[in-house]
């Protein structure tokens, strides 16, 4: 079992009892249709800091899903940025795609009935009997097949989170246009054209609990690349095989692919600056007025953006860097060489991509931690006797 495993196990240990809670009101939650002025304002406006800082770790989400730890898509897994391809998941799924049939190949000959060219090939391979060899091959799309799946769904995943209002995302809307936007999509909010706005009455339960289950999702998926990684050790590392994607590496086994890692756990401390920078705006109106905060959130804005900027090329120099510092590293006879990039990478990498999705989604479970429901009957009559 893996380390995050156990740390997503003693997580939801200690909030089962918050969990069943949260499935009750779930059950419990009906449509509640209010005017917009000034009960929906209202609630806006005295949520408005909150908002700000689960609109700011949405921001962050969103960069990891197309910067850091992009899913990649489209027939063959394709990538449309090639510079950000080397993260992507598609990239280790392209390799462990190649890399199935590279040995479907090696395998058509071991079970092919010429005994010299078979025996040669189990001999490569270190494999005793041909039955062995077809085996291998079936593990080998076995698990290609559950990352097929995993895969299909953190694309969706990764579509409905950017289609998410954050703090300042989409750009083209200004702070205040967003955390209206936020409040709706947490509430499943509609507006009817007419001054009402009808919402669910545990919206924010659903949607935490959306977010939860996204979390489940990619432990099982760490998991998963666990077992494989524990698989590859036991069948994959003798004879040929180390070699049989060693090609494969952006740069061999020291390539972006094994440095990305590291340059993670980099970019989450440059977001945490980034996510600082955006929170320093002020985050919440406490005018009266709407105009007023509206007008607050655009120059903030303005000033937070080009702390993004900033940052988000430091998080590019960095990887580039580390591209360029590994390219023109040359090896010593003094110096061991590493080992060739392998099956066993690509499990090892991509239980660290999930893992980079599970602390960004985590981090906006913590966020809405702070964020009140949205109140209704018979909370909103007392405020109106008030």
């Amino acid at each position: 079992m893996g380390l995050s495993s156990l740390r997503a196990g003693r997580c939801f240990a200690k909030c089962s009892v918050a969990i069943a809670c949260m499935l009750i009101s779930m059950a419990l939650s009906i449509k509640i249709t209010l005017p917009m002025t000034p009960y929906w304002t209202a609630y806006i406006h005295g949520q408005a800091m909150p908002l700000s800082l689960v609109g700011a770790e949405i921001d962050n989400f969103k960069l990891v899903t197309t910067d850091i730890c992009p899913v990649g898509g489209g027939a063959g897994y394709a990538q449309a940025n090639p510079d950000k391809y080397p993260r992507s998941l598609s990239f280790l799924m392209n390799i462990l795609d190649e890399g199935i049939r590279r040995f479907s190949l090696v395998n058509d000959m071991i079970q092919g009935g010429d005994d010299t060219v078979s025996q040669a090939q189990l001999d490569r391979y270190w494999f005793s009997s041909a039955s062995q060899a077809q085996d291998v091959l079936n593990g080998m799309i076995q698990r290609r097949d559950a990352f097929l799946n995993y895969f299909n769904m953190l694309q969706v995943s990764s579509v409905l989170i950017n289609a998410t209002p954050g703090r300042m995302t989409p750009s083209w809307r200004t702070p205040y246009e967003n955390r209206v936007g936020l409040a709706g999509h947490i509430a499943q909010a509609i507006g009817d054209g007419m001054g009402n706005v009808t919402f669910e009455t545990e919206g924010k339960q659903m949607f935490v609990m959306a977010l939860v289950n996204l979390v489940r999702y990619l432990d099982n998926a760490n998991d998963a690349a666990d077992e494989a990684l524990d698989w590859t050790g036991d069948y994959l590392e003798q004879g040929d095989f180390p070699q049989l994607v060693a090609d494969l590496g952006p740069s061999g086994r020291q390539g972006n692919g094994n440095t990305n890692g590291q340059n993670m756990h980099m970019e989450e401390e440059l977001d945490d600056e980034v996510i600082d920078s955006v929170n320093e705006d002020g985050g919440s109106d406490n005018n009266d007025n709407a105009d007023d905060g509206y007008r607050q959130d655009q120059v903030q804005a303005e000033g937070a953006r080009d702390a993004r900027a900033e940052i988000m090329d430091r998080i590019v120099d960095a990887i580039q860097n580390a591209i360029e510092n590994d390219s023109s590293r040359t090896t010593s006879e003094s110096e061991p060489e590493e080992p060739p990039f392998s099956l066993g990478d690509v499990f090892d990498r991509m239980a660290v991509w999930m893992d980079c999705w599970r602390q960004a989604v985590l981090r906006i479970i913590e966020a809405l931690d702070y964020l009140e429901g949205v109140p209704h009957p018979p909370i909103w009559m007392t405020l109106e006797e008030e």
